[in-house]
């Protein structure tokens, strides 16, 4: 199948007729193209992101405490059986912590870095946009925690902020045109799982 087959909305939500977004099949998808089309493949993308995150979360930790404490606590987290177990197999929150700690690092660099602040929050708004795809818990508590962050310390100017919810918006681009050509079937469905 072709890319312009690949569907636009993503996984079901347990216990109910919401979809997420389909960047979990995207990155399936192009695992396939690279590796082949065969089982392991489509979960590569989930190992990836898996391996990724302990030297990004020894980036992040940096940050807050020595070097050799945030090594350490790497190194207990890619002996973590929590983290192992969730990148040997493809399920979408599973990439959640590699996109968390990587938008968790590129909002200290944007709150430190004035120069260069366009760029890691541009970035920053790319984690935000798969991350409302990979989980609506995450996505939830993302959205919250953030909004709070921003109304408490106003690190953002408003311009950099629609930039931020432009870019989301953009990633979310396949779920909108399902909206469109569905009647809005992912918002009614939302509506009753809130219900």
């Amino acid at each position: 199948e072709g890319f312009d087959k690949l569907p636009l909305i993503g996984p079901q939500a347990r216990g109910s007729a919401l979809h997420l977004g389909p960047i979990f099949y995207y990155f399936q998808y192009f695992s396939g193209k690279i590796f082949g089309p065969s089982p392991e493949s489509f979960a590569y993308p989930d190992l990836f992101f898996g391996i990724l995150t302990i030297p990004l979360l020894f980036l992040f930790l940096r940050n807050f405490v020595s070097d050799w404490i945030a090594l350490g606590t790497s190194f207990l987290a890619s002996i973590s059986l929590f983290l192992v177990t969730f990148s040997r197999f493809a399920w979408n929150p599973n990439s959640l912590a590699f996109f968390s700690t990587l938008l968790a690092l590129l909002l200290i660099h944007a709150l430190r870095n004035d120069k260069k602040r366009v760029w890691y929050l541009s970035g920053l708004a790319i984690c935000a946009g798969i991350i409302f795809q990979l989980h609506f818990i995450a996505a939830l508590s993302l959205s919250i925690s953030f909004a709070v962050f921003l109304m408490l310390f106003h690190p953002l100017k408003w311009k950099e902020i629609l930039i931020c919810i432009l870019i989301i918006l953009f990633i979310q681009t396949p779920t909108f045109l399902y909206e469109i050509r569905n009647k809005g079937a992912v918002s009614e469905a939302f509506l009753e799982t809130v219900e």
